[in-house]
């Protein structure tokens, strides 16, 4: 059958633009027509149009307007952007003006042609994005014999040729600790010591693998001598480093099983003709929460978002837990972000997603067996999605931290060294003296709001108290059984640490049961991140722990007489109210960690430009401001037309300019050392005037010797502070005066009295060792001090303390109050032993 001849115009300002889509579909007559240009506003007068594209290039700023004016014209049937690469905030408005395809510039004239087609029979089509990274596969690579991954000899092979961790993470699209975790594993078990041997085994193998990774100038990825890209977000689902192997082990340590799903997509139709209602009942819940309901700014964003739910709601039922769906939740993740819904939100969402359809597993199962089960694969696969969107979103944060500019990577001779196992590379995160849970008085009810716990479901968990501690022994056993089976995660239970780690999993179910879920709770769930978040544990790991122990939960509910669908909604409800809170402490000690790091002081010199130069596509300075001169020492009429690369005294400014018109996002960072100075110099690929010529490049030079010095002393003065805290025989400390509880404290208190930081958090403990009747009498001071807490006032208490071996000790506590953000008091205080 002959296909039907579809015709196209072009709206561009440029004459090339529009000829070289003339010659690339000239040998497509026989299906495609091109029949010119469109002026947008102006509306056709004869015949009808199937496929308009629209030329991006040089209409930043009008796109919006345009495209609705094409979309309404009733001749023109579809329009597709035709771009290079495209702002989310540009596509999000275009597909609300209408849109649908999106057709990348860089596609062969085939493809084009093929891309047209799609566009004409409306149909959804993006072929900007490029897809994750791919690596190319072999039957065979270095170390399969001795059991390594594909994943891990590719790391091996990288480590051999001297990246480091951050370069090797860069180059397969991974995180860090990915990095890390694989090199661990592949030094056991080959047996290697270090960088050195890794190289040698590599060289002694004499095999040159199809499997060497592909590294892609992406992010971080080397484009010239001392030139590294700056990240432009396009690849974000390959930088979560979640490939086969990956989703594989997430799915073990969930214990998902393809029958798991099978049985579970199987309430997939009902679920999806319940979804209409489904997704008004979510969405008044939206409405009624401050935070959510400002997202819903009008109908199309409603409808939007209500489709996006709706097309959720069928892929947890019934999609694949795959590749596909890791970028589609990266996405997701880095959504999320962008419009600042915190992860706390998205986390308590998916609680009505379980919840919400108990009644549907319930009714159409064949027994309260066969209904758990399939609750439990609901609560995994929720739980599988969660870590993916919460790796998404804590990229964007950490992109966010260091998006002004790329800091440069280390020397070769200064960057790790030794081998896998040195602290530096697998040790604890540095520990900081004063351990803190922010939280403010409104969180714990909004949050228990909207996830619908109230009074009654909080009376009916405590009920559960005794099924709770009657199951949690045998949860614990086959929790810490699956842990010693996972490679990532059996170094975190060393043998000498398994008593106190189940002892703490039994206290925090033992609390879970009898809690009233308020700020105190929320605290104490806090302090739960914190210490995940100290020891390495990543978020996904966390949240397969706890889906799997409630699993085990949910079968101990099965008893005669039990109502089975009330109990299992409210542990899922309170569970996630737990995990919410646990991921906000994780996500502040993560920011807090890379602020300390002093990444972030550096970054603040984002604004400061100092010299400016206009650079023309032939590498020739155009123009120069006064800065620049005076940094660079040349007259002006000497600088004019002068060579960029003797008139920028900066090694590799060509590399660097050629980076920068070839770069996805135009920009491109370098870092020198000159003449006792430290100076950054950043290409800025420059938009052409619709006469004017392409390739010209801003370079703009920044002195950032000052600011870096400044920002070293600020991370001098931060650590001497931290060792003074540490160092010092007093306690430092923050009291919530009202509820008593613990908000922050430091390490020295563990001297005191013989109880960590950590176990403090969130809790009383700090009060209850005191003794009676100091006890009243510390209280009646904490609470003494009136209305006005913007004045601070100091007192001093003469007290005892009791040390958790049963000694007495007199302490001297100075205690001063102060007002938060919200106007309500918080009391800090330093404890100091008398006579010690």
């Amino acid at each position: 059958m002959t296909q039907p001849l579809v015709t196209v115009a072009i709206v561009s300002e440029f004459e090339v633009i529009v000829r070289g889509v003339a010659d690339a579909l000239a040998d497509f007559g026989d299906r495609i027509r091109l029949v010119g240009t469109v002026t947008a506003g102006t509306p056709l007068q004869h015949h009808p149009i199937d496929v308009v594209l629209y030329d991006t290039y040089g209409h930043r700023g009008t796109e919006v307007q345009t495209l609705r004016s094409l979309t309404q014209d009733p001749l023109i049937r579809h329009v597709a952007l035709f771009a290079s690469d495209l702002p989310a905030a540009l596509v999000r408005d275009a597909r609300l003006a209408g849109v649908r395809a999106f057709i990348s510039k860089g596609l062969s004239a085939a493809s084009l042609a093929d891309a047209i087609g799609v566009a004409a029979a409306g149909r959804e089509l993006d072929t900007i994005t490029p897809p994750p990274p791919q690596i190319v596969r072999s039957s065979s690579w270095p170390g399969r014999d001795e059991g390594l991954s594909e994943r891990e000899s590719q790391v091996l092979l990288l480590c051999a040729e001297g990246l480091s961790n951050r370069q090797i993470a860069d180059a397969l699209f991974i995180n860090v600790e990915t990095v890390k975790s694989h090199l661990k594993r592949v030094y056991g078990r080959l047996g290697l010591q270090n960088r050195a041997q890794a190289a040698t085994y590599v060289l002694r193998t004499g095999v040159v693998p199809a499997s060497r990774p592909v590294v892609a100038a992406g992010r971080g990825a080397s484009v010239g001598p001392g030139v590294r890209t700056l990240p432009t977000g396009t690849d974000l689902a390959g930088q979560l480093g979640v490939d086969d192997v990956e989703i594989a082990e997430r799915l073990r340590l969930l214990g998902v099983t393809r029958r798991d799903r099978a049985r579970l997509a199987r309430f997939g139709p009902v679920a999806a003709r319940g979804a209409s209602v489904f997704i008004t009942r979510l969405f008044d819940r939206f409405r009624a929460e401050p935070e959510l309901s400002s997202l819903l700014i009008d109908d199309a964003t409603i409808e939007r978002l209500s489709a996006h739910h709706r097309r959720y709601l069928s892929d947890l039922f019934m999609g694949r837990l795959d590749s596909a769906r890791v970028v589609r939740l990266g996405q997701i993740g880095a959504s999320h972000h962008r419009i600042r819904l915190t992860p706390q939100w998205f986390l308590a969402t998916y609680a009505h997603f379980v919840c919400d359809h108990l009644d549907v597993i319930f009714d159409g199962s064949d027994n309260d067996r066969d209904a758990i089960e399939t609750v439990i694969t609901l609560l995994n696969s929720v739980i599988f999605d969660a870590g993916l969107v919460l790796d998404a979103y804590a990229l964007e944060v950490t992109k966010d931290l260091g998006r002004a500019v790329e800091v440069p990577e280390p020397a070769a001779d200064a960057a790790e060294t030794g081998s896998a196992e040195s602290p530096a590379e697998h040790g604890p995160q540095p520990r900081r003296p004063l351990v803190r849970v922010p939280l403010t008085r409104r969180e714990s009810d909004a949050r228990r709001a909207f996830l619908g716990i109230d009074a009654g479901q909080i009376e009916r968990l405590h009920h559960l108290e005794p099924v709770i501690s009657a199951a949690v022994p045998a949860v614990l056993d086959d929790f810490y059984g699956l842990l010693q089976q996972l490679p990532t995660l059996a170094p975190l239970v060393a043998s000498e640490t398994v008593p106190r780690l189940l002892d703490q999993l039994a206290t925090y179910w033992q609390e879970f049961a009898s809690s009233e879920f308020d700020r105190i709770h929320a605290a104490s769930r806090m302090r739960v991140g914190v210490i995940h978040e100290r020891i390495g544990l990543a978020p996904q790991h966390y949240l397969a722990g706890v889906a799997r122990q409630v699993g085990g939960l949910l079968r101990a509910l099965e008893r005669p007489d039990a109502d089975l669908r009330a109990e299992v909604d409210v542990i899922l409800r309170a569970v996630l109210f737990d995990v919410t809170f646990v991921i906000d402490a994780y996500m502040e000690a993560r920011a807090d960690a890379l602020l300390q790091a002093g990444r972030f002081a550096t970054q603040l010199i984002a604004g400061m430009a100092n010299g400016v130069a206009i650079v023309d596509p032939r590498d020739r300075v155009e123009h120069a401001n006064e800065q620049l001169l005076t940094m660079v020492g040349i007259p002006a009429g000497l600088l004019h037309r002068m060579p960029a690369e003797h008139a920028l005294p900066f090694p590799g400014i060509n590399q660097l300019l050629a980076a920068t018109r070839r770069s996805g996002s135009g920009r491109v960072t370098t870092m020198h050392f000159m003449r006792g100075r430290r100076f950054r110099v950043t290409g800025i690929r420059l938009e052409p005037a619709p006469t004017g010529p392409t390739g010209m490049v801003a370079v703009v030079v920044d002195d950032i010797s000052d600011v870096i010095r400044a920002s070293a002393q600020v991370e001098h003065d931060e650590r001497r502070f931290d060792h003074i805290v540490s160092a010092i025989d007093a306690v430092i400390w923050e009291i919530d005066p009202i509820s008593l509880m613990v908000l922050a404290v430091s390490a020295p208190v563990e001297r005191l009295i013989g109880i960590r930081d950590t176990d403090l958090l969130g809790r009383t403990t700090w009060i209850d060792s005191i003794p009676e009747p100091d006890r009243e009498l510390v209280i009646a001071s904490l609470r003494s001090f009136g209305p006005d807490h913007s004045i601070a006032e100091t007192v001093r208490i003469h007290h005892r303390m009791c040390h958790l071996d049963g000694r007495v000790i007199d302490v001297l506590s100075s205690v001063v109050v102060f007002g938060d953000a919200t106007g309500a008091a918080a009391v800090c205080g330093l404890t100091v032993e008398l006579g010690g």
